[in-house]
């Protein structure tokens, strides 16, 4: 397997794993919200004290990928609720851009806000970690296998 240099990510790599996050995610929910949206919800989980956040970077020290993540999700959620201003702008800019997503929006708003509430098959507590999302700028490199 190729050695790779893996390191926590820091708010400075956030421009280059937002550009890798809209490719790999493209049509998905946080990639239609905009650039803009992607930074300030990786800017929340990065200040977040449960964050799992680390870049993959080629030999030259380009950013090849990234992982983003966060310890006890109930905390987290909590944590992303009181941070909500920092969504606004982004989110107004999302739905200037399109309409549409107003409904995934609140959708989305009510997931969060009932995330410690909803019935689930597994347990989540403070030993719990989520995989909010994994992305490599090529594939069959072995980048997502090495962040894993």
């Amino acid at each position: 397997m190729h050695n790779r240099v893996l390191r926590d990510m820091t708010v400075g790599d956030l421009s280059s794993v937002v550009e890798i996050h809209q490719r790999a995610f493209g049509g998905f929910f946080l990639e239609q919200m905009g650039p803009s949206f992607i930074r300030a919800y990786y800017n929340i989980v990065l200040a977040y004290n449960g964050s799992i956040a680390h870049v993959s970077l080629a030999k030259g020290g380009d950013i090849e990928g990234f992982v983003v993540g966060f310890a006890n999700p109930n905390e987290f959620y909590r944590t992303l609720k009181r941070s909500s201003l920092q969504l606004v702008f982004p989110i107004l800019l999302g739905v200037l851009k399109n309409p549409y997503l107003l409904s995934k929006i609140f959708q989305n708003v009510i997931r969060v806000f009932k995330f410690d509430r909803l019935k689930s098959d597994f347990i989540v507590n403070e030993e719990t970690a989520e995989l909010s999302s994994i992305a490599a700028s090529s594939s069959s490199k072995g980048i997502g296998s090495s962040l894993i």
